[in-house]
């Protein structure tokens, strides 16, 4: 079987698994898994050990035993069934089921309770980082695609930002404004800022949603908990315009139209001062028609406070805070006193 087939198998598995009713607590790690097959982010040998480990927990579960419990187990090396050699392929690779698998944990672990706020992250893995570097991302595009983006590299390293550093196996582990002073991912970023929003009756406690597994998610409606109708109703866009010249990203981004929706907050996020771009950020807009964005035309001809441009920690912090009045329909303020207390509608 060629890889492109194996590839191909891989995802089908998932998908079947994602659909698995025993498994429906471990979905949105499913999910995850979803979106590293489709950027090849780790072997062919190790998927295949994870939906046999997977298909093995869903029997398991059917039996009565809890999802945490087979976790732990497969965690410590414990879970190993009769005749399979996952256990061969998880001994050469630890440090790899050993983060994935604490991924798990971490997805399936009891949430806070508070209140959700849907945020729609644009952003690369490393994967898609590297591919972005190398030029594989721009394949069968334009020319002026990657032209552009060789001019955009070049100012990074004028400014001296090591961008790819940036970029991490999740899109929530991105560290927008990396320096020796903050090294804060953006998962630690809004879950601070959204901390700072003052009262509320509950913590406001982000809930990512990759941009990528978004525009095929009213297939799945019961175990999507936001899909995309609702999302136009209210979320926060973090727009990384380094990812956006990722064509993957650019792509996904326009098919779910979500900037076109008033109630929606976007945060175009730099890696310098947005006026340092000059007439390479026009560039980038005429080539990728970024001007059928609305973002830009939010931003810049209706002067839409809910759309910003943005390079510093502090700045994304002010700007959530300056609007929490418009943040997710997910909250409203209460009647009884607007000004210092929100509840669920």
């Amino acid at each position: 079987m060629s890889d492109e087939n194996a590839w191909e198998e891989i995802k089908q598995s998932l998908q079947q698994l994602s659909q698995n009713d025993a498994l429906t607590s471990s979905q949105s790690f499913l999910l995850k898994l979803q979106h590293w097959a489709d950027t090849e982010q780790y072997s062919l040998e190790i998927f295949k050990a994870f939906i046999n480990i997977f298909q093995y927990m869903s029997a398991d579960i059917q039996t009565g035993q809890s999802i945490n419990t087979l976790l732990e187990q497969a965690i410590s090396g414990t879970y190993v069934q009769p005749g399979w050699d996952v256990h061969a392929v998880y001994q050469a690779n630890g440090d790899i089921f050993n983060f994935i698998f604490n991924q798990f944990r971490e997805d399936i672990a009891p949430k806070e309770s508070g209140i959700l706020i849907p945020v729609i992250l644009l952003v690369m893995n490393n994967k898609e980082a590297e591919a972005l570097d190398s030029g594989v991302a721009f394949q069968n595009h334009h020319n002026e695609l990657h032209d552009d983006f060789q001019q955009l590299k070049t100012l990074l390293v004028e400014h001296k930002i090591n961008w790819l550093n940036r970029y991490k196996a999740l899109p929530e582990e991105w560290q927008p404004f990396l320096s020796d002073e903050n090294t804060m991912s953006i998962k630690q970023i809004m879950k601070e800022a959204l901390s700072l929003v003052e009262g509320c009756t509950r913590p406001l406690i982000p809930h990512f949603i990759d941009i990528r597994t978004l525009n095929n998610s009213e297939n799945r409606p019961k175990k999507y908990k936001f899909g995309l109708r609702k999302l136009r109703d209210g979320c926060i866009v973090i727009m990384d315009i380094i990812s956006m010249r990722h064509p993957q990203i650019q792509r996904e981004f326009r098919k779910s139209l979500l900037d076109a929706f008033p109630n929606t907050l976007v945060a175009a996020i730099y890696p310098i001062p947005p006026s340092h771009l000059g007439k390479l950020s026009q560039t980038m807009i005429l080539i990728e028609q970024y001007t059928e964005l609305e973002f830009y035309k939010r931003h810049k001809t209706d002067r839409d406070l809910k759309c910003d441009e943005i390079n510093e920690k502090f700045r994304l912090e002010r700007w959530i805070q300056e609007l929490q009045q418009f943040l997710p329909n997910k909250v409203k303020m209460n009647t009884t006193d607007p000004r210092t207390s929100w509840d669920l509608l």
